[in-house]
């Protein structure tokens, strides 16, 4: 029942998610490889 828009929206937001999930994987490794 959700609209199109909505649809979307949830789409980008969980992308979004997955984004910063790497984002921020990517930062502990550079952490990990400088200690």
């Amino acid at each position: 029942w959700l609209s199109e828009d909505a649809e979307m929206m949830v789409v980008e937001s969980h992308n979004d998610a997955r984004y910063q999930e790497k984002r921020v994987i990517g930062y502990l490794n550079q952490f990990m490889r400088t200690e």
